[in-house]
């Protein structure tokens, strides 16, 4: 998605307006990659997991590595990502080994 959006920003036939649309699309991927980095290390730093962690809007994916599968450690885990926001997340987490 992100090499689509720069080739049409470098797309010399493009529309200023598609220029600037897929600009705001790239200003807004990088923007939630960065969240999603920043709490992928939040929960690495507090619980010592690796994980992985998918933002689509109001979704959030977390996907933990740890061959217990614990409620407890998942709640905490989604408070604290929520912690991050002001608005209310659909927070989901799965652990993997």
């Amino acid at each position: 998605e992100k090499t689509k959006l720069q080739s049409l920003l470098t797309n010399s036939s493009a529309t200023s307006e598609e220029k600037n649309n897929a600009y705001e699309q790239l200003k807004y991927l990088n923007e939630v990659e960065g969240q999603e980095e920043k709490l992928e290390k939040k929960v690495k730093e507090k619980y010592n997991l690796s994980c992985f962690i998918k933002i689509d809007n109001s979704e959030i994916k977390v996907v933990a590595v740890s061959k217990k599968h614990d409620t407890t450690l998942a709640n905490n885990i989604m408070r604290l990502v929520q912690e991050e926001f002001k608005q209310k997340k659909n927070i989901t987490v799965k652990f993997e080994k």
